[in-house]
Formats: C-alpha cells, sequence, structure tokens
C-alpha cells in the first residue's frame, strides 16, 4: 500500500487541453484512480441530450465520483478528478470540499492556446469523446472561464 498520504488531484482545461492525458500518466506513475466525466456520460447517456438534462446527469455523476474519491482517499489512494473545472464555482467548491477531507488538493491547469485545442477538439472522435465541430467548440468554450491569477495552480501547457 502507499505510505505517502493520498492528494487529490483537479485537473482544470478546456477541451482537448491534454486533461486526460496527464491523468493516465500519473495514474500511471503512483496508482492513483481517475475518475473522467466524458468516459461515463458517453457510455452511459449517450451524445445528445438536452443541456438541462445533461448537465443534471452531470452532477449526478460528479457527486457519485466525489463519494467513491472520498472512500479511496481514507483507504490511502489518491484521485484524479479529470472533470474540466470550467467554472470558478466548481473550483471554489472543489477546494471547499478538499479542505473538510483534510486532504492535500493539486490544482493543475492546463493552458493551451484556443485554435489548438479546437483543432484536437475537432479531429478526435472515440467512445470517450464527444464529436466536436466548430460551432459546438466556439459555444462551448464561451461557457469557460479560465482561472484567475489569484487562483492557485500547477499550470502544465500543452503544444
Amino acid at each position: 500500500m502507499n505510505q505517502t498520504p493520498p492528494k487529490i488531484y483537479i485537473l482544470c482545461g478546456f477541451i482537448a487541453s491534454g486533461k486526460t492525458t496527464y491523468a493516465a500518466q500519473i495514474e500511471a506513475e503512483i496508482g492513483a484512480i481517475r475518475f473522467n466525466l466524458d468516459e461515463w456520460m458517453l457510455p452511459l447517456f449517450g451524445e445528445h441530450l438536452p443541456r438541462a438534462e445533461f448537465d443534471e446527469k452531470l452532477l449526478v455523476l460528479t457527486d457519485k465520483f466525489k463519494d467513491m474519491a472520498e472512500k479511496l482517499l481514507v483507504q490511502n489512494v489518491s484521485v484524479i478528478l479529470d472533470f474540466g473545472f470550467w467554472k470558478k464555482q466548481q473550483r471554489d467548491e472543489i477546494r471547499v470540499w478538499a479542505q473538510g477531507l483534510n486532504v492535500k488538493l493539486q490544482l493543475v491547469h492546463f493552458n493551451v492556446d484556443a485554435e489548438i485545442s479546437k483543432g484536437r477538439a475537432i479531429a478526435r472522435r472515440s467512445d470517450s469523446a464527444y464529436a466536436m465541430d466548430d460551432e459546438m467548440y466556439d459555444s462551448l468554450y464561451n461557457m469557460y472561464e479560465p482561472p484567475a491569477d489569484d487562483e492557485v495552480f500547477d499550470v502544465v501547457v500543452t503544444a
């Protein structure tokens, strides 16, 4: 069993910024358990949900992942929350949650040029990634709130 204190990694960044690739590396290196919303949402609910229904199911899944993460942390297992954390409110809430668990939180921001991210998002398609076109990417990008300078993050820049 791992002798170092468990940690929560939260991965913040827009679509196709490298979060899941990084999460898989951390998972392999330290034996952390990785929770990725898209890898569950697509197989369980499909690709074309109305926005309100999508958000509702996403919230349920997020809460279940947090419940499982708490159980793993008690067992001294680190967890990776590959949720994107697009909104400041989400990042603030996860900080409070981690503080309540008395567990170290490592926030990682993936800072990628929007055009690079867009090209990757449109090019990829798998069972764990949504099909993307220019219009969808642009509308989702308008929902993204990059972390402010006063938010504490490790920054990963991928090209």
